[in-house]
């Protein structure tokens, strides 16, 4: 790390509320992971557990005081976003929000979050979808916290770019690994 921007961020480190926030979006990302795990494998148990076609009010399990976390948590990232769009905004840089691709992952984030919560306190939804989609949602909010992670060190900074760089080289290759695979597959 070049000693300049080491000591720039040195210095905007050692500030109260930029490492205030920052603690914050860490404590908030990490209880809305466990709350959305335990809630989502509750509603998971209690909707098959209860016969099929069975009425929405049934399959209810999670109360909303179980999701009081995931509101709430939502509720801090969706004003972390409004807050970074509108300071952009007025700085003429809304284009620099708007194609950043970890800002339309906590957008994701956020509508995903809030969709499951919704769908699990009123028991909605077709059960099998329910689950899959809160399986993949969970994988998003995981790629949350390594972006939370990488924009946080430097060194897993670099590990992240490398791992990415090396997966982008290997794309052509698992492709024609994949094609070969599956065409041996249906000879036989």
């Amino acid at each position: 790390v070049h000693p300049i921007v080491q000591g720039l961020l040195n210095e905007k480190i050692s500030q109260r509320f930029p490492t205030a926030v920052i603690i914050l979006d860490f404590y908030f990302l990490i209880i809305v992971i466990a709350t959305y795990s335990v809630t989502v494998l509750e509603s998971i148990n209690q909707r098959f557990s209860q016969p099929e076609g069975a009425p929405p009010s049934d399959k209810a399990l999670t109360n909303g005081t179980k999701l009081i976390p995931l509101y709430i948590g939502a509720i801090y990232f969706l004003l972390r976003e409004v807050v970074q769009m509108l300071s952009l905004l007025s700085l003429g840089l809304f284009q620099t929000w708007l194609y950043d691709p970890t800002n339309w992952l906590d957008v994701s984030f956020i509508v995903l979050v809030v969709v499951w919560s919704v769908l699990m306190q009123t028991g909605l939804g077709d059960d099998t979808v329910f689950r899959t989609g809160t399986a993949l949602s969970l994988l998003i909010l995981w790629v949350n916290v390594l972006s939370f992670l990488k924009s946080m060190f430097i060194d897993f900074a670099v590990f992240v770019g490398g791992v990415l760089y090396v997966v982008q080289r290997l794309a052509a290759f698992l492709m024609a690994l994949g094609v070969i695979l599956v065409a041996f597959a249906q000879m036989f």
